[in-house]
Parts: C-alpha cells; structure tokens; sequence
C-alpha cells in the first residue's frame, strides 16, 4: 500500500488471490468479477517453538476466536477434584504443529503442579 500498488488492476488482483487463502475463500460475486486471478502459492509455515511460553499462549488464544475454558468438577465419593480444561480453535490447519506443541506444554505443565 505505501507504493500504491494496490490501486492497479495487477494490485487488485494481488489482493484477491491472497484474499483467496482466507478461510472462507472467495465470494460467488468476487469469483464472477475476477475469474483470470492467479492464486498465490503461499509459503510452508514452519513455526518458531523456542518462543512459546505462557505468555504467548495467552496471546494466541486470545486471537482469532479462540476460547480456552477450565473448570473443576468434585470426583463422586471422593475427596478429590479434577481440573478440566477446553480449548476450541478455529482456524487452518496449518496451525496444527502449534496446536500439538501447546498441547505437549499443557501436558507436562500440568505433571508438575
């Protein structure tokens, strides 16, 4: 956008080919309106997980729609208590390695308390 290359007919059709990696794809009037965009070959994801901690983890729940929820439920005739915890994730599924590491760290966090 600083060069202004957004405002070219090569810029716009940039803008939809990324826009087509989104989620939901592209819309039945965008399809029809630009049906010669060429699709972008995006690049492989490959995460940076030394830089995961705690911290980070709250910040990319807290994106994107994610929810994560714990609760604790008393175990029947039983003294003790169970901590349950949920995480629902809506994205890609190019974020599974991610998810499987954050799955791990909950693991093991989780032995130690």
């Amino acid at each position: 956008m600083l060069d202004k290359k957004h405002l070219t007919w090569e810029g716009l059709l940039q803008i939809i080919a990324y826009k087509s990696h989104f989620p939901k794809g592209l819309s039945n009037l965008l399809i029809n309106s630009f049906p010669n965009y060429k699709p972008v070959i995006l690049p492989d994801y490959t995460p940076n997980l030394n830089i995961i901690n705690i911290n980070w983890i709250a910040g990319f729940i807290n994106s994107d729609g994610d929810s994560f929820y714990m609760f604790v439920k008393k175990r029947n005739s039983c003294i003790r208590w169970n901590l349950y915890t949920i995480y629902y994730y809506y994205n890609n599924n190019r974020s599974i390695i991610v998810l499987e590491y954050i799955k791990t760290f909950f693991l093991v966090w989780s032995n130690i308390l």
